[in-house]
């Protein structure tokens, strides 16, 4: 088999963004913890155009700047990317909750809605960044209660053909070698799409992924939206089926050409539930 290595959404970027910075500083992305990740965003998308309450921005507390996208599953809890909460390959290595917060209830990254401190990060026991991303999914405890009304989760992905939307405050420029201030957006992006078959994905972990399309060329998921929201309509209501994680290709590190992974929500269900009650 060929060797593997997923290319998650949050580092590559991050070394290119400080190179088009002069190598300042740069609070949205920058300052991201883990140097051999990739975060998207979403590239080719629109403002968003409905409120999504329970779309969260997960943030270092410094610098109160975007890092990775999140979703709030309950009162008191938020479901993110699992490789955005720690440092390198060792999954023992998780960040220090205490310096993370998520904003919620806005489309504005960078201020309204409601600002939330992290208290306990859990990455799934099956988890691995190696050669390969598995489990590629982690719950967020927060310090207090949300009086925002959180997202529910599906029964299902559902089938290939399946529409769905994706979102995210990540770079909307594909390249990762070209970054620059216009290319990370305050304001929340989305962009509909829908699901493939697995066998549209160079690298997906079939079952516990979500093979999610890039409708058109540069256009799909990207840099600094890792951690963020796949969703479908139900009864007229946005529910939660994954979370993003990688780009399903080793041939590229440009995004919108290729298809991305999303993590399967409703798969992981149970291991959920079991931290953080009935949902």
């Amino acid at each position: 088999m060929r060797a593997w290595r997923a290319r998650p959404l949050l580092v590559g970027l991050l070394a290119a963004v400080a190179t088009a910075f002069g190598g300042t500083s740069v609070p949205a992305a920058t300052a991201a913890p883990n140097d051999d990740a990739m975060t998207p965003f979403v590239i080719g998308g629109r403002d968003a155009t409905v409120n999504y309450g329970s779309m969260a921005s997960l943030q270092d507390r410094r610098y109160s700047g975007h890092m990775c996208g999140a979703t709030l599953i309950a009162r008191n809890w938020a479901v993110t990317a699992a490789h955005c909460l720690h440092e390198g390959s060792d999954k023992s290595k998780v960040l220090n909750p205490a310096g993370w917060q998520i904003r919620v209830n806005t489309h504005d990254s960078s201020r309204g809605g409601e600002v939330l401190p992290a208290a306990q990060f859990i990455l799934h026991p099956e988890y691995t960044r190696t050669q390969r991303l598995w489990h590629d999914i982690a719950l967020i405890r927060l310090s207090r209660s949300a009086t925002t009304i959180p997202a529910t989760i599906a029964a299902e992905a559902g089938p290939a053909g399946t529409a769905t939307r994706i979102l995210g405050w990540g770079t909307t420029c594909p390249d990762p070698r070209r970054q620059g201030p216009r290319c990370f957006p305050d304001t929340l992006q989305e962009l509909d799409t829908s699901i493939l078959p697995d066998s549209r994905c160079e690298f997906i972990n079939e079952g516990s992924e979500i093979c999610t399309d890039s409708p058109g060329r540069n256009s799909g998921v990207c840099y600094g939206d890792s951690g963020g929201p796949q969703v479908k309509k139900v009864a007229g209501q946005w529910q939660l089926i994954g979370v993003a994680s990688h780009l399903a290709t080793s041939r590229t590190s440009t995004c919108g050409i290729y298809p991305s992974a999303y993590v399967n929500v409703p798969v992981h269900r149970s291991w959920i539930e079991q931290h953080t009650g009935r949902l």
